[in-house]
């Protein structure tokens, strides 16, 4: 399950850098409800 969290971090990051936001769109996949990415989400 880290692929997620990495690439959350990832969007995270280049959005501070540019100043662009970044929009969470999930669909009701399992990896979405994990716990790390939950957690990140918090």
């Amino acid at each position: 399950m880290r692929a997620p969290i990495e690439l959350l971090r990832a969007l995270a990051k280049q959005g501070r850098q540019d100043g662009t936001k970044v929009f969470r769109l999930l669909d009701n996949v399992g990896m979405n409800h994990s716990k790390p990415v939950e957690a990140w989400l918090a």
